[in-house]
């Protein structure tokens, strides 16, 4: 992945799995074949960063940022969210839920429910990628809830969910769903 510029016709990417040649890193490689080259990426790998829980201090409820943020790696994060059009949260489901660390980026967004910068600029598209061993819908619902949740106060609008259940037993990757995933991430985006 490139790194960060001034283009705002950048995407972040919310990787979340701690195997990058794993079955989400997979799926998310199979959706970028599908993306334009000239829209540059910035992958964020949640097991990669330095990132400190929320303390729930309520410091960000007064000054409209996490105070803690000069103090480890969220500002980086923060720098790419703001530079880019388009999102992808790319993840694997553990017990029904995000991975830890991804968690703990997520749980860093509560100033922006606060204030939310993000509201200035123009609407973003996001696109949820998820896998899961097992076979059921539950832990995909789960995620895809929370997401739009998350996505709200980045003025990001989740246009697509794509998921590939099942790992356990097999991993196939449907091109045509990746395609069409891509295609209105990048859809109506100059």
């Amino acid at each position: 992945m490139s790194t960060v510029n001034s283009n705002n016709n950048r995407t972040a990417i919310l990787f979340g799995s701690p195997n990058t040649e794993g079955y989400t890193y997979r799926l998310l490689d199979a959706v970028l074949q599908h993306c334009p080259a000239e829209a540059p990426a910035d992958l964020i790998c949640a097991y990669d960063l330095n990132i400190y829980p929320c303390y729930g201090c309520d410091g960000c409820k007064q000054t409209g940022y996490c105070v803690r943020s000069q103090s480890d790696d969220f500002a980086q994060v923060d720098r790419i969210l703001h530079q880019s059009s388009r999102i992808i949260l790319a993840t694997p489901i553990y017990f029904l839920g995000f991975p830890a660390p991804l968690k703990q980026i997520i749980d860093r967004f509560q100033p922006y429910f606060y204030r939310s910068p993000f509201q200035t600029q123009p609407p973003k598209k996001a696109l949820l990628l998820t896998t899961s061993g097992s076979n059921d819908n539950v832990g995909v619902e789960q995620i895809a809830a929370a997401s739009r949740r998350v996505l709200e106060p980045l003025h990001a609008e989740l246009v697509s969910t794509l998921s590939v259940k099942n790992t356990d037993r097999t991993f196939t990757v449907d091109v045509t769903a990746c395609k069409t995933a891509a295609g209105l991430l990048f859809q109506n985006i100059s």
